[in-house]
């Protein structure tokens, strides 16, 4: 049973935006598990927000 995490930064999205984003990567992970194993697999996903001040971001120069 696989457990997915997806992690945003707070106020990024609304709950329905939070739910859709659960229900896609469900559904491809769903897919693709299955497509591995050839059986299907339950699975949770939990959307967790975070504090914006806690995120470092760094950028690559090319």
């Amino acid at each position: 049973m696989p457990l997915i995490e997806i992690t945003v930064a707070r106020d990024t999205l609304n709950k329905e935006e939070q739910l859709r984003m659960a229900k896609a990567v469900q559904k491809a992970m769903i897919k693709e598990f299955e497509a591995m194993k050839g059986r299907t697999s339950s699975s949770y996903v939990i959307v967790r927000e975070v504090a914006n001040e806690t995120w470092l971001a760094t950028s690559r120069k090319e």
